[in-house]
C-alpha cells in the first residue's frame, strides 16, 4: 500500500526510483458492488469471487494473488439487507418482484451513485477516503445492473462524450480492459456482450468515472442483465426491440444473445467472468498500472505548472464561512491538496491577505480539481460525428443529443462559494491543510438582544437549537445598526432573556455562528418553530430522501406524511407546512395499483382524500392544462440556435416562443397563464414560473 501511495502522489526522486517501486509493488484493485441495492447480482457475485480466490490452488489463482491486492466493497450493505428481507418475504407470492416501498439508501436511493463529487452521504465519504486517501488503487471496478436490452452485459469502451479532465492513459486503460473482458466472455461462450452505447464518460457524480479518473485511477463500469432480484425470466426474440430481432452482429456486439431463460445464477456468472477478466489484466499489466499511475501524476503536475488554469483562490471573505469550510473538507477528504497563504500576495492585479485558501492544479489529482471547480460546457456531438458514429459515412443530425446524465456540477457554484481562477502561476510560501478551518463561533457583548446572520446555512441550525432550548427568535424586517455593527434585513434576533448565556455559547460553538449582544428597536417578526410534514408515499422517492437529509442536517423536526395521514384530514390543524417532493401527480394521487404490491402498500391520497383546509381546497391534476414557454435569447443569436431550442422543447411544452424580450412579448400576447419564462443571456439563465 505504501508503494502505490508513493507512486500515486509522485513522491519519488527520479523516474528510476519509480521503475524500481513499480517492479516491487502489487496493483491495488477495488471491485465495488451493491451500491444500488436493488441490483442484486453484483453484490452476490462477490461472495463467490472471494471463495474462489481463497480456496483456489491452481496456477491462475496463485498468479493473481501474487500480483494484486484486491478489495471487495459492498458500498451500501444496509440497503442490501432491506432488499433481501423484502424479496424473501414475498418470494412465491404475487408480489415477488414488487418494488421496495422505501429507499434502499435512506436519503438518496438510486442517487447514491450521483453524490461522488459533493459527498453528502456517509457512504460516499467512506468511498472517497478509500480511493483518494487510504488505498490509492490503480483500478476501480464498479458493477451495476442492467444492460441495454437484450444485451446480457455492457462493458467498455464507452460512448461519447469523454470528460476532458482525465489523462489520456485512463481512456486507453478503459478500452484495453473492456476489450479483454469481451474476449473473456467469448472464450466462455457467453453471448450478449455490448459496448460503446448508453453509458458515457462525462458526469463525475458516479463512484466510478471522471471522479476517480481525475485521481488517475482507471475505472471500469459494467451493467449486467437481471430480471428482478433473483427471479428467473424467459425471453423470446419477439420480446426484443425490433432492431435486435434479426441478431445482426456488430463491432461492439459481436455475439448477439438469442433469448431463452435468464436466471440469477447467469447474472452472477457474467459478473464473475467480468471480475476475473479485470483481475487477469491487472496481474498481467501490474508493472504498467503502477508505473503509469506515477507517470500520470507527474504529467499533471508538470502540465499545470506551465499552463492555466494554475488553480483556484478562495477568499476567507465569504457570505457563509461554514459552507466554505465544508467544501474544503470535502476536497481534502478526497485527497486534494488545499493550502493557506503564509503571506499577503497579489495575483493578476488583485490583492489577497495572508490566510487565503489556494488550491493549485499542479498536484497529482489536479485534473479532478479542474473538473470540479471550473464551469462546464457540454459538447454538441453533432459537431464531432467522427468521434462517435463509427460508420463509413457520417450522418448529419438536426436535433441536439440529450446527455445520459448531469452536464453541469461546478462545486463552488452549488455551494455558494466565491472563487477566483488563477490565470498566472503563483510562487509564495504556503501551508498544506490537513483539515478545514471551521469558524469557532462566538458570543460577543451583552444585552437584551443577540443578533446573528440570516444568510448562513448554519444559522438555521442555530435557530432550531435556540427554539428547542426554549429561546425566542425573531427576524429583522429592515436594515439596522447595533453598536458599531451593521446588520441586514432578515438577520435573526434572539431575546436575551429567553435563553441562558451558557446555552447560547454552546450553540455558537457547535454551529460556528457569531452572536452579537446589544439592544435594538428594529421592527421584527417573531418566529415559531413550524410544524413540518414531508410527504412520503409507498412509491419510494429520491427527492423526499434528499429533503429529509436537509431537514435533519439543519435540525428541522418533521413528520413523515403518509397517505393515511392525508385521508384522515385536518392537516391544517396539525401542520403549518406540507412539503411535496418532486413526484408525479398521478403517483401521489393513485400510488401503486392493487395487485402490484402487498396489501397496505397500494393506493395514494386519492382525489377525495386530498383535503388540506376544509372541503374546498384540494389537489387536482389538470391534464388539459396548456403549458407555454417564452424563451428569451440574445438579439444576435443565430437562426440555427433558435431552431435548436425549438427542437429541444418538443414534447415538453405545448406552445413555445423564442424572442429577445420574453417578459414583454409574453405579456403582449397574454401568455402569462401557466407560462415558464426562460431568459438565456450571455453566460446566465433566468427562470420564472407564472401560474394561475
Amino acid at each position: 500500500r505504501n508503494i502505490t501511495k508513493t507512486l500515486s502522489l509522485a513522491q519519488v526522486d527520479s523516474d528510476e526510483e519509480a521503475v524500481r517501486l513499480s517492479r516491487e509493488g502489487k496493483a491495488v484493485v477495488i471491485i465495488e458492488g451493491g451500491m444500488h441495492s436493488s441490483e442484486t447480482s453484483p453484490a452476490m457475485h462477490q461472495f463467490q469471487l472471494a471463495y474462489d480466490l481463497v480456496t483456489g490452488t491452481d496456477e491462475w489463482t496463485t498468479y493473481i494473488l501474487d500480483n494484486i491486492i484486491l478489495l471487495l466493497v459492498i458500498a451500501n450493505p444496509d440497503g442490501m439487507t432491506l432488499i433481501a428481507d423484502w424479496y424473501m418475504n414475498n418470494v412465491g407470492t404475487p408480489y415477488e418482484i414488487s418494488s421496495l416501498p422505501v429507499l434502499y439508501n435512506k436519503y438518496a436511493g438510486h442517487d447514491d451513485n450521483r453524490d461522488s463529487f459533493i459527498a453528502n452521504l456517509a457512504e460516499t465519504q467512506n468511498m472517497n477516503r478509500l480511493t483518494g486517501m487510504v488505498w490509492y488503487p490503480e483500478l476501480f471496478f464498479s458493477q451495476h445492473e442492467s444492460a441495454p436490452f437484450p444485451a446480457r452485459i455492457w462493458v467498455p469502451p464507452n460512448p461519447e462524450p469523454v470528460n476532458p479532465n482525465m489523462h489520456p492513459i485512463i481512456v486507453r486503460w478503459k478500452n484495453l480492459i473492456g476489450s479483454a473482458m469481451g474476449q473473456g466472455f467469448e472464450a466462455q461462450d457467453k453471448k450478449g456482450v455490448i459496448s460503446r452505447t448508453a453509458f458515457d464518460l462525462w458526469y463525475p457524480g458516479y463512484s466510478d468515472g471522471p471522479s476517480v479518473e481525475g485521481h488517475n485511477i482507471a475505472s471500469i463500469l459494467t451493467e449486467t442483465a437481471n430480471y428482478r432480484y433473483a427471479t428467473p425470466h424467459y425471453y423470446s426474440v419477439n420480446d426484443f426491440p425490433e432492431s435486435y430481432r434479426d441478431l445482426t452482429l456488430g463491432t461492439f456486439y459481436t455475439s448477439p444473445w438469442e433469448g431463452g431463460w435468464w436466471r440469477f445464477r447467469d447474472a452472477v456468472e457474467y459478473n464473475l467472468t467480468a471480475s476475473k477478466s479485470v483481475l487477469d489484466v491487472s496481474a498481467k499489466y501490474r508493472y504498467e498500472l503502477l508505473y503509469y499511475k506515477y507517470k500520470m501524476a507527474k504529467d499533471v503536475i508538470n502540465k499545470f505548472s506551465s499552463e492555466p488554469p494554475y488553480g483556484w483562490i478562495i477568499s476567507r471573505d465569504q457570505h457563509d464561512p461554514n459552507t466554505t469550510a465544508l467544501m474544503l473538507e470535502r476536497l481534502i477528504n478526497y485527497g486534494i491538496e488545499v493550502y493557506t497563504a503564509d503571506e499577503d500576495f497579489n495575483l493578476s492585479g488583485i490583492d489577497y491577505p495572508q490566510g487565503t485558501y489556494i488550491i493549485p492544479t499542479s498536484q497529482p489529482f489536479g485534473m479532478y480539481v479542474k473538473n470540479i471547480l471550473e464551469k462546464q460546457e457540454y459538447p454538441d456531438l453533432r459537431n464531432y460525428p467522427h468521434l462517435w458514429q463509427g460508420v463509413s459515412r457520417t450522418v448529419r443530425f438536426e436535433r441536439p443529443m440529450a446527455p445520459y446524465d448531469g452536464v453541469g456540477w461546478t462545486l463552488p457554484v452549488q455551494m455558494g462559494v466565491k472563487t477566483h481562477e488563477m490565470s498566472a502561476p503563483l510562487d509564495i510560501n504556503k501551508t498544506l491543510l490537513s483539515e478545514p478551518e471551521y469558524p469557532s463561533g462566538s458570543v460577543t457583548g451583552r444585552g437584551s438582544h443577540y443578533v446573528f446572520s440570516g444568510t448562513e446555512n448554519n444559522s438555521f441550525t442555530a435557530v432550531n437549537m435556540i427554539q428547542e432550548a426554549g429561546g425566542e427568535v425573531s427576524r429583522a424586517l429592515a436594515d439596522f445598526s447595533m453598536g458599531n455593527v451593521n446588520f441586514a434585513n432578515g438577520s435573526f434576533i434572539v431575546n436575551g432573556g429567553s435563553i441562558s448565556g451558557d446555552e447560547l455559547g454552546d450553540i455558537a460553538s457547535s454551529t460556528g455562528i457569531n452572536f452579537e449582544g446589544g439592544r435594538t428597536n428594529v421592527s421584527q417578526k417573531s418566529l415559531k418553530q413550524p410544524r413540518i410534514a414531508l410527504y412520503k408515499s409507498w412509491s419510494a422517492n429520491m427527492d423526499a430522501g434528499w429533503i429529509s437529509l436537509i431537514l435533519e442536517r439543519y435540525g428541522f423536526p418533521y413528520h413523515p406524511l403518509t397517505d393515511a395521514d392525508v385521508k384522515a384530514g385536518n392537516l391544517s390543524g396539525r401542520f403549518d407546512v406540507i412539503i411535496l417532493p418532486d413526484q408525479s401527480p398521478s403517483s401521489i394521487i393513485n400510488g401503486h395499483r392493487k395487485g402490484t404490491m402487498p396489501p397496505g402498500y397500494t393506493g395514494g391520497i386519492t382525489l377525495n382524500g386530498v383535503d388540506l383546509n376544509g372541503p374546498t381546497k384540494k389537489f387536482y391534476y389538470y391534464k388539459d392544462t396548456i403549458l407555454t414557454a417564452a424563451i428569451g435569447v440574445p438579439a444576435r443569436s443565430s437562426l440555427q440556435s433558435q431552431q435548436d431550442i425549438l427542437i429541444a422543447c418538443k414534447g415538453i411544452f405545448d406552445l413555445v416562443m423564442v424572442v429577445s424580450e420574453p417578459f414583454m412579448v409574453a405579456y403582449g400576447f397574454d401568455r402569462f397563464d401557466e407560462c415558464l419564462i426562460i431568459d438565456l443571456g450571455a453566460g446566465s439563465l433566468d427562470l420564472c414560473r407564472i401560474s394561475g
